[in-house]
């Protein structure tokens, strides 16, 4: 009876072991959730940047190659009028971009204007990255300096400079 005892007692976990377990756990989870945050902006970021050339390489110059001229000016998240029509299927122009913010189509009111250095542009309007996070991003596309290249910055957003 005596060493059925013995055998039950050393059955469990001591409190000693259970913590360490826990901490290894706990250290384990803060190791990784940076490296997943970092994982997932990365994808986002060049989630936005395919759209980005998808959008200005592929459907903005086929629009102007039809038509004969860039779509007008549009207020961010609003659809320039006729675009719709060059816009892949279940792409949503209104809906927040892979980096946040709307997207915005700049266009100055002539030629010889410019509006944000250009006279058209793809912009990104309000978003939610930091300004290094948005260097990152130029680097995928330009030079990775936000005042120079076709990826600059402006007032409340970046822009993507179709035409100079």
């Amino acid at each position: 009876m005596r060493d059925a005892r013995r055998n039950l007692r050393r059955t469990g976990f001591s409190l000693v072991e259970v913590m360490i377990t826990v901490s290894i756990i706990g250290l384990l989870a803060v190791l990784a959730v940076p490296a997943v945050r970092k994982s997932r902006r990365a994808s986002q970021n060049t989630a936005f940047v395919n759209d980005l050339r998808v959008l200005s390489g592929h459907v903005i110059e086929f629009y102007a190659t039809q038509r004969g001229d860039f779509p007008p000016d549009a207020a961010p998240g609003v659809l320039p009028d006729g675009f719709s029509d060059y816009l892949r299927k279940g792409f949503d122009w209104s809906q927040e971009t892979h980096i946040g913010g709307r997207w915005d189509w700049d266009r100055a009111a002539d030629r010889g204007t410019k509006i944000y250095g250009c006279y058209a542009g793809l912009s990104v309007f309000l978003p939610n990255r930091t300004t290094p996070e948005m260097q990152e991003i130029d680097r995928m596309i330009d030079d990775g300096d936000l005042l120079t290249g076709t990826f600059r910055s402006k007032p409340k957003g970046y822009v993507f400079i179709i035409e100079p």
